[in-house]
């Protein structure tokens, strides 16, 4: 039956030859063409002031990067995508039938021969193989039969081998995964830090609308308004330093004049005691921290998306501002001609806001250098799970084939 068979396919062989100078080869073969990360990557992928500042030192200061720091971070970015590119050629492999092997290489196999596993076989062949494969030895996990590494199914699965596992204590972690999630904490660290940058920011921003708000009505003499403004910013500022903001100080000062009118000053003592402790912006961070080596980097990242969006809290504070029932105060025009010549005469209010800037601006140059402190260690990052990556292969190896020589023993 089987010479049968091997003589089909060998007539089939011949007569497709007559069809095609090709001949009858098993399968035809596609390989991945690893772009160039200067020519494919760089001002195409990667915005071309951290190629420039990396491989030329120029731009540097505009990315806010030493050259070595770029590089760190050009390489760390060139290499996720890689894998995006790596992982898309696979995908595309199998989803049109092939066969995708080590080294970038995809076969599809020709007709009469068929897929089976990762090989094109002819029929004949699968009848051999299927008595051969008895009593043969069959690892499991990512492996191929001779116990060398199947590295598209280690690509997939090899993190459920490795020491990031959250359920091993950290101190019997690998060295590799130690090392890398002490410098998770560090980026998480920064993040909360930026967190509380960008709220303190948003605050700070609405807090200006309401002082302007605040001057217009004293402009114009617009008592109710001014009262109104006033109480509010009161409400605000409070509510900001109660749940230990340091956004609100900056219109402290603003407020402490205008408690010098009495009536005033005493609808402010009032809105002080209205201000809750439970406001949304009883956030406590410090809970974020020091996750990714206690309890894992799954943890971390979690908690520190639970912080949520720092404006979109800040709007919801606002929203809670105003609908807050205030109380109300009557003061004469001689009270308001005061408080004009005080803040608006003596720019009181242009020297707070003046301040303002001052302090975001501030705020926003820390937000940078976290922002970039974080790139180079998200590099640093990579480094060490490519190495605990490289770790768990060698182990996974050493394992399957001190189990091969005792099955065959």
């Amino acid at each position: 039956m089987k010479k049968v068979l091997k003589i089909t396919v060998l007539s089939l062989c011949i007569g497709a030859f007559l069809f095609t100078l090709s001949g009858c080869t098993r399968s035809k073969t596609t390989r991945f063409k690893k772009p160039s990360i200067k020519d494919d990557f760089c001002g195409i992928i990667m915005n071309f002031q951290y190629c420039k500042c990396a491989f030329h030192n120029e731009y540097c200061d505009v990315v806010g990067l030493s050259s070595a720091g770029a590089n760190s971070y050009i390489r760390a970015e060139y290499s996720r995508w890689l894998d995006y590119r790596m992982n898309k050629f696979k995908d595309d492999c199998r989803q049109q039938g092939g066969i995708y092997h080590e080294n970038g290489k995809c076969e599809y196999c020709n007709e009469p021969y068929y897929r089976k596993g990762n090989k094109c076989i002819a029929a004949e062949e699968d009848e051999d193989e299927d008595e051969q494969e008895e009593g043969e030895f069959k690892p499991d996990g990512p492996f191929n039969n001779d116990c060398s590494i199947n590295e598209d199914q280690f690509s997939q699965d090899w993190m459920k081998y490795s020491d990031f596992d959250n359920r091993i204590p950290f101190e019997s972690r690998s060295w590799e995964a130690q090392s890398g999630l002490k410098l998770q904490d560090q980026i998480i660290s920064l993040k909360v830090e930026n967190f509380k940058l960008q709220r303190d920011m948003e605050i700070d921003r609405q807090l200006r609308l309401e002082v302007r708000e605040f001057r217009n009505a004293l402009a114009k003499n617009l008592k109710a308004n001014l009262v109104k403004a006033t109480l509010r910013l009161s409400y605000i500022t409070y509510t900001t330093i109660k749940n230990g903001w340091g956004a609100g100080k900056s219109y402290e000062s603003i407020l402490t004049g205008t408690e010098n009118i009495k009536r005033l000053g005493a609808a402010i003592s009032t809105v002080r005691g209205l201000v809750p402790s439970d406001s949304s912006l009883a956030i406590d961070t410090n809970s974020v921290t020091g996750k990714a080596a206690s309890g894992g980097l799954s943890v971390a990242i979690e908690a520190l998306e639970n912080l949520g969006d720092p404006k979109s809290i800040v709007n919801k504070v606002m929203t809670e501002t105003s609908a807050a029932i205030l109380p109300s105060a009557d003061i004469t025009p001689e009270e308001v001609a005061i408080l004009k010549d005080q803040y608006i005469v003596k720019n009181i209010v242009e020297h707070s806001l003046a301040e303002s800037y001052k302090e975001n601006a501030k705020r926003r140059k820390k937000l940078l250098d976290n922002q970039n402190k974080i790139k180079e260690l998200e590099a640093s990052f990579a480094a060490w799970e490519a190495k605990e990556k490289q770790r768990v292969k060698q182990m996974l190896e050493d394992s399957c084939l001190k189990q091969k020589e005792n099955y065959e023993e």
